[in-house]
């Protein structure tokens, strides 16, 4: 099967990048389309220069590693620990994957960045503020990059205590 080859276009990944790098509490779901585009490595890039959290949606194929410092696990929506775990995200970026549940899912300051090779998933089933239709690992590539041009050094350094905490919190 032939996937979405397109690159993103310019301005989403500017905004999506000016959004990440504000964020306080990013959070990245991913699911399937990560493996479908060879994005293993560009989706864990960017989860450590956010500083996100990284959950995979529930029952699906491991995109991430699970070992990451930064890997949580499996979001389950249809129990309540899901949705209290996804209201606690400012900017939620959606990696080749769908979020269905019980609405509402998010709280009303969540801003949803989705990331999609098919561009009928973009929005389907949430209000995204940015959506980036097109290869998948060429839009992380380019959201990293336009990352680490434009993140000041305090947002670089609140990435980088978000790592550490979210470090600490796996250690047993």
């Amino acid at each position: 099967m032939i996937y979405n080859q397109m690159r993103p276009e310019k301005e989403a990944i500017a905004k999506a990048a000016g959004l990440l790098g504000k964020a306080k509490n990013p959070m990245i779901v991913v699911e399937t389309g990560v493996s479908r585009n060879n994005a293993l490595d560009e989706v864990v890039k960017l989860a450590e220069l956010t500083g996100a959290r990284v959950y995979q949606s529930w029952m699906s194929d491991v995109n991430f590693p699970v070992g990451h410092a930064q890997y949580k696990g499996d979001l389950h929506l249809m129990g309540s620990k899901g949705k209290q775990i996804l209201q606690m995200a400012d900017i939620l970026v959606l990696v080749g994957s769908q979020l269905w549940g019980k609405m509402p899912l998010l709280s009303d300051k969540t801003r949803v960045i989705q990331i999609d090779d098919d561009p009928l998933e973009i929005g389907k089933n949430l209000t995204v503020i940015c959506g980036i239709p097109g290869n998948i690992k060429s839009s992380l590539i380019e959201i990293s990059e336009a990352l680490q041009k434009g993140m000041s050094a305090l947002e670089k350094a609140e990435a980088l205590n978000r790592v550490k905490t979210i470090t600490r919190e796996k250690k047993p």
